[in-house]
């Protein structure tokens, strides 16, 4: 795993199709089809949410989970200590400056700690995978630190599966298309604002 700064992150984005920065669109207003639900603040099966949006995500060549607020470090939690990876990976830059977690399919077991983190806590962040082939739709998740989980796919079907296991945890998923405003407001979630 490899940690980036606001810089690094922008221009990963950028490079991978996301064009994920202040001055551009949010990805999810480039998808074609999106799922949203929210968790219980009480309560939340974060594990089988974690689990869903990893099946969600699909297998990646990369993926960048680009945490937008990094207040949310200040919070340790047993599934993922942000310290003890900057420890392990030599990494010297202070935790506040590095908004990125580049990882690897080799990292998979990180990439679920992180992911139960972000449904715990919960997290604002993106997972952003990238693929070497570029005929794979992109699909990416987002979430917010008041429960709402959102994929979004640059194909029509991409979202189904998804929506199917909420429908299985009893969560009723609302989906959208492009040009919809979303059931919930991004103000204050611009990367690095």
């Amino acid at each position: 795993m490899q940690f980036l700064d606001l810089d690094e992150c922008q221009e990963w984005s950028v490079a991978h199709g996301y064009g994920l920065r202040r001055d551009l669109p949010l990805p999810e207003e480039r998808g074609v089809v999106r799922v949203t639900i929210r968790m219980p603040k009480e309560d939340p099966p974060s594990r089988a949410v974690a689990a869903a949006l990893q099946r969600a995500l699909g297998t990646w060549d990369e993926m960048l989970v680009w945490v937008t607020q990094t207040w949310v470090y200040r919070h340790r939690e047993e599934t993922y200590d942000i310290d003890s990876a900057l420890e392990l990976a030599g990494e010297e830059r202070e935790r506040d400056e590095l908004f990125g977690h580049l990882l690897t399919p080799e990292d998979v077991l990180t990439f679920r700690r992180i992911l139960l983190a972000a449904c715990d806590i919960p997290w604002f962040a993106y997972f952003l995978p990238a693929h070497a082939d570029e005929r794979v739709p992109l699909r990416w998740a987002r979430l917010t630190w008041d429960g709402y989980v959102r994929v979004t796919s640059s194909v029509p079907d991409g979202v189904d599966e998804f929506a199917a296991d909420m429908r299985k945890l009893g969560y009723t998923p609302v989906y959208g298309r492009r040009g919809d405003a979303g059931p919930w407001a991004v103000e204050g979630d611009t990367p690095g604002a």
